[in-house]
């Protein structure tokens, strides 16, 4: 199990591996990330990078990116139009991996 610490920096080196190093520095989680401060190249867009990412990341921040793609107002077209994507695109989570990470964010068995 993961301490709250260490999925901050976990979330950190993810963002950076997929050359979202910024929203490290941007939401200020950088002094738990070791890694490098810079993904490496690529040719995938920004918007791609930043479903890959969230895909990587796991449920939660799938949903995030789902929510984000409804929300003109709060981000570009092409992002939209990207993190549509994780609407039927997203992949399958099992119930119990679902369950299991209410429990552990709960602290408690949640039948």
């Amino acid at each position: 199990m993961n301490t709250r610490l260490e999925r901050i920096g976990q979330v950190a080196e993810i963002l950076t591996r997929h050359g979202l190093g910024f929203l490290v520095g941007a939401t200020g989680i950088e002094k738990w990330h070791l890694g490098a401060t810079s993904g490496p190249a690529t040719s995938s867009s920004s918007p791609e990078r930043l479903r890959h990412a969230l895909e990587e990341l796991g449920p939660v921040f799938i949903k995030l990116g789902q929510m984000l793609s409804t929300r003109p107002d709060v981000v570009p077209t092409e992002y939209q139009v990207e993190l549509s994507r994780l609407q039927d695109g997203a992949p399958p989570v099992s119930s119990e991996v679902i369950q299991a990470l209410i429990r552990q964010e709960l602290g408690a068995d949640a039948r």
